[in-house]
């Protein structure tokens, strides 16, 4: 486990130097070039995953109304075994 630490600590430090060295070189276009990127990545996530909920919903109510048809079915056929 401290192995590990020590390695992820490494590669941190690792990491923030070649940022620092990233900007020191080609200044900051990079890193907008990768918030823009992120932006619209988030934009994109929001769109599909509110498409997902409103599917989850239209769903949802589909079942309700089979399971609602299905115990329409069911108390009439024990009607006509009734009688």
């Amino acid at each position: 486990m401290c192995r590990f630490i020590k390695r992820l600590v490494c590669f941190l430090v690792i990491l923030t130097l070649l940022a620092f060295v990233v900007a020191l070189l080609k200044g900051g276009e990079p890193f907008r070039k990768l918030g823009e990127r992120t932006e619209h990545l988030g934009r994109t996530i929001k769109k599909r995953s509110e498409e997902l909920a409103k599917e989850a919903d239209r769903l949802k109510k589909t079942r309700e109304v089979i399971e609602k048809q299905k115990k329409e079915i069911e108390r009439l056929k024990e009607k006509l075994k009734d009688k």
